[in-house]
């Protein structure tokens, strides 16, 4: 792909006329004096320099298998050697591939039959799948590719990629609507296209996504490898995809038709609740809990505020945190306050203080030093008591 003609500047980026297999085509860049945010887990320590195809297949994924790679630097001005920045990360039912550097064009070929969402943070990109062409542009689209081989083309590398399986997708799909196994909706689902970044619902979609990328990646530079299990970070990537891929589901929990009687949603939050509290120091996820109660999203957010003033998450959390400090305030022997956090379902103990001091207006460490004072000095009390009478018994 060379570039040719005049560009177009508009605000931050600039409209450059290409010839793409001796078509002429049009795509947005960002200037060269733009500074770029690269993608969060390139911040990470998994970070690492990419000189070559050997390089690059030994960075990437063993589940991705790179059979071609190109340099393109030299066709867009770039001066100096081939250079890009990757990591990548597998952990539960996701993968994370993120990458920022010199034009390429790379071919991949999953060796187990994983679908792709491409989230670009800089310049433009055109997948190939077969005969079909997919283009993908920062701030403009972000692509789509179910579980097949593809090409990329681009003009600057700078991204991240969420790898999944079909029915990781589809599980997460049915927590919220049961016509996610129609065949519209698997068709959906094998057919690669852009999605356009130009709607309330897809903006939301996609701030949730990057909150969680950027979750992963401080999960990441806590424990130097991939997130904690207990997290559910994979849940909540792969529902955030969901919408994204899925916008109307957000219309449909608000459909009256489909709302449940107040009665039974009613009894089927007070089972949840008795269940999550029995399960505290476990995983518990949102796609779990819908699974349980066989209710939308929606539909138990609705519920859970009408019983209890927050959704389920917001209340296990506060569960969790009461629990806690019961346990503080009549500790056992020898008893820790990580003993404590974790028996809660917390692993990290900095969110844990954090969550706790702000619920109770003290520190778990605190609160616990002072249960431990208050009991000797009880003791003590209680002694010098007996002491007292035994005293007057003698005398008398």
């Amino acid at each position: 792909m060379g570039l040719g003609g005049p560009e177009i500047r508009c605000g931050a980026f600039c409209l450059i006329k290409c010839d793409v297999a001796g078509a002429d085509r049009y795509h947005w860049r960002r200037h060269t004096n733009d500074v770029i945010t690269p993608p969060a887990l390139l911040q990470t320590p998994l970070a690492a320099a990419v000189r070559g195809l050997d390089d690059f297949t030994r960075q990437i994924d063993p589940q991705l298998r790179v059979s071609q790679l190109d340099d393109l630097s030299a066709h867009h001005g770039e001066s100096g050697r081939f250079s890009v920045i990757t990591a990548s990360l597998f952990f539960g039912d996701v993968g994370l591939t993120s990458i920022s550097g010199s034009a390429m064009a790379i071919s991949v070929d999953p060796l187990v039959p994983l679908c792709m969402v491409a989230l670009p943070s800089a310049g433009w990109g055109e997948y190939r799948i077969e005969a079909e062409r997919v283009e993908c542009t920062h701030g403009r689209s972000v692509a789509f590719l179910p579980a097949c081989a593809w090409r990329l083309t681009n003009d600057c590398s700078g991204g991240t990629g969420i790898h999944f399986r079909e029915e990781a997708l589809l599980n997460r799909l049915m927590s919220v609507s049961a016509q996610c196994w129609s065949a519209p909706f698997l068709a959906r689902l094998r057919q690669p296209r852009a999605i356009a970044s130009d709607t309330e619902e897809i903006g939301y979609a996609l701030r949730q996504l990057q909150f969680a990328i950027t979750m992963t990646a401080e999960a990441v530079m806590v424990s130097g490898g991939p997130p904690h299990p207990f997290l559910q970070l994979d849940d909540l990537i792969l529902r955030s995809v969901a919408l994204l891929l899925f916008p109307e589901l957000l219309a449909d929990d608000q459909d009256e038709d489909r709302r449940p009687s107040s009665f039974h949603l009613r009894a089927v939050v007070q089972e949840l609740m008795q269940w999550m509290q029995a399960n505290l120091d476990k995983p518990l996820s949102l796609t779990m809990i819908e699974e349980r109660s066989s209710y939308s999203r929606r539909a138990l957010q609705l519920g859970f505020k009408k019983e209890v003033g927050c959704g389920p998450i917001q209340w296990l959390r506060r569960q969790r945190l009461e629990s806690a400090f019961a346990q503080l305030q009549n500790p056992q022997p020898g008893q820790s306050v990580t003993a404590v956090a974790q028996s809660c379902g917390y692993i990290n103990l900095s969110c844990f203080s954090r969550d706790f001091s702000s619920r109770f207006q003290i520190s778990p460490s605190v609160l616990l030093r002072q249960s431990r004072q208050d009991r000797v000095a009880g003791a003590g009390d209680g002694a010098g008591a007996g002491d007292e009478a035994e005293g007057v018994q003698a005398r008398s």
